[in-house]
């Protein structure tokens, strides 16, 4: 079931929406649900956790975008948009990929 924050922005805003479908930090500076009282007082930092299968099309369910896929987006696009987005510091406080596709994956990244 998707959560709350999903429901309400609808599935097509989350489909475009390059951060997250489930967009805390969003909820937390108040643009989302702002009934819960967020506001940008409550957001100075936002974390991204970037792993090789972070990225997927919603239209299937359990099924991460390739690493050739162009809908993929590079990590410093993703990193900027949450600046812009949130206008708060980011930390990168995950990355990952798995075996021999390491070294290429985060000269792609």
């Amino acid at each position: 079931m998707p959560c709350r924050a999903f429901r309400s922005v609808g599935r097509a805003r989350a489909l475009s929406n390059p951060i997250g479908h489930c967009p805390l930090s969003t909820t937390l500076r108040g643009r989302l649900l702002p009934e819960l009282g967020g506001s940008p007082a409550h957001l100075d930092i936002v974390e991204i956790n970037y792993c090789w299968t972070n990225q997927w099309d919603l239209t299937q369910t359990g099924v991460p975008l390739g690493s050739d896929d162009p809908r993929r987006r590079r990590l410093r696009e993703l990193v900027t948009t949450a600046c812009e987005r949130y206008g708060a510091g980011v930390l990168i406080t995950e990355t990952s990929h798995v075996g021999d596709m390491r070294p290429a994956w985060l000269r792609k990244s």
